[in-house]
């Protein structure tokens, strides 16, 4: 018996399923991917180097802050240059502001149709509207957020190696700082929302792999960690990674040691959990979750977890730049610098797990080579697996209902968040 989905919907990009059920037994899972290669690291190639996070930006309309700031990194690290610290505050609110806006769009308006016998987002939203408008609020929040630093909410135009074009106004800034308490309200009302819908029993235990360091959750530095032990540097941990592609997709598939892995908010649980802020610890204590959870629907609980620890941490990102800018200006706060022969790695944490970028320089700081590896290309192997057990959880013998089976799997799949777009970049 076969299980065909056309078009996967409410998730970011398009993308089919097709499952095989042979006497019993799931004899396929298979994540379809319906755009065509985009070819992003071939378009870098004999670029120069300011070009690449403009052009990488445009890989992903809903995430092309953490493109961009990922670029950046690795030309910087590529080069030796250390930016000022309040370069990496402001880079870290954007970060901030683009992972609310992300996770808002995708829990309020993608996911929880599912669970309220909704077709659409749209359909959801139009029952209850007050909810809407409140959610659409705290995603603005988010977006506005990156606007007022990045100069606007898609393709920012401020952010460079080495530091901004453009500082932001420190009136709007602080104008965001007493938005704080109406958007945590939201916050909570949301993850509310989501820990009260009856989530599906699943089980899987997998390696959940994230960045980390000695300080905070969602680290700007750090090593990458799994809960199978591993700790390394980016550059170490992406030669680890194996890519592999099939002329059935367009999408690569990553592996480690020929084992799929998972990225994300539940991977970024399962690791920081100790290091949430104080409002998002205490909302996840309530919840009783066991950590590590292996439960991949609790995604979606680990997303709504992050948009609260992440408004608390904009709070305390955007106090400590207004209090330390002062009369510093744009020519203090930037580095001065000279391309050279080099290669450079940078990695952080995207909404949806941990993205890589990887340069290699000539002297003259045009690109000779470049890797780009994105969270969805990490986690889809994983995803797959996971779809195997969840059909077999949800076997009826010969009483198989197509239709109910169909919904099952996109249900799963949309509790993952994947960006085909990026994936298929």
């Amino acid at each position: 018996m076969r299980i065909v989905i056309d078009h996967i919907a409410r998730i970011e990009g398009h993308a089919g399923f097709i499952g095989k059920i042979v006497n019993g037994k799931i004899a396929e899972a298979k994540i379809e991917t319906q755009e065509g290669a985009r070819l992003f690291e071939s378009l870098l190639i004999g670029r120069h180097y300011f070009d690449a996070p403009v052009i990488t930006a445009r890989i992903c309309g809903v995430c092309p802050v953490i493109h961009m700031l990922t670029s950046i990194k690795a030309i910087e690290n590529a080069f030796g240059i250390d930016p000022h610290p309040l370069t990496v505050t402001l880079r870290q609110l954007m970060l901030a502001g683009q992972t609310i806006q992300s996770h808002t769009l995708h829990l309020y308006f993608l996911v929880l149709a599912d669970y309220f016998n909704a077709d659409s987002g749209i359909e959801f939203a139009q029952k209850y509207p007050e909810d809407a408008k409140e959610f659409l609020a705290l995603r603005d929040f988010g977006n506005r957020i990156v606007e007022i630093i990045g100069g606007r909410t898609i393709h920012p135009l401020t952010p460079k190696t080495g530091g901004f074009t453009k500082l932001p106004d420190t009136k709007k800034l602080a104008k965001l700082s007493a938005e704080i308490p109406q958007n945590m309200a939201a916050a909570k009302k949301l993850l509310n929302i989501i820990s009260n819908v009856p989530l599906p029993e699943f089980s899987r235990s997998t390696n959940y792999v994230a960045m980390r360091d000695n300080i905070g959750y969602l680290p700007y530095e750090g090593l990458i960690c799994s809960t199978q032990n591993h700790s390394m540097s980016a550059e170490k941990f992406i030669k680890t990674i194996r890519e592999t592609e099939t002329i059935h997709t367009p999408s690569k598939r990553a592996k480690i040691h020929s084992k799929g892995y998972l990225v994300g908010a539940l991977s970024r649980i399962n690791l920081n959990s100790k290091k949430l802020n104080q409002e998002a610890a205490i909302e996840l204590k309530k919840l009783n979750v066991t950590i590590p959870c292996f439960n991949s629907f609790y995604n979606n609980i680990a997303q709504a977890i992050e948009i609260i620890h992440l408004i608390e941490e904009a709070k305390v990102l955007l106090d400590e730049y207004l209090s330390e800018i002062n009369d510093l200006g744009i020519n203090e706060i930037n580095n001065q610098f000279k391309p050279k022969t080099s290669y450079g790695v940078g990695a952080l944490e995207a909404p949806r797990g941990t993205l890589f970028h990887a340069y290699k320089f000539n002297r003259e700081g045009l690109i000779v080579s470049t890797n780009i590896i994105t969270p969805t290309v990490q986690s889809i192997a994983n995803l797959e697996e996971d779809l195997k057990v969840w059909l077999k959880t949800r076997e009826r013998g010969s009483q198989i209902n197509i239709e109910e089976e169909k919904k099952a799997v996109m249900k799963l799949i949309r509790a993952y968040d994947p960006c085909i777009t990026c994936a298929t970049h």
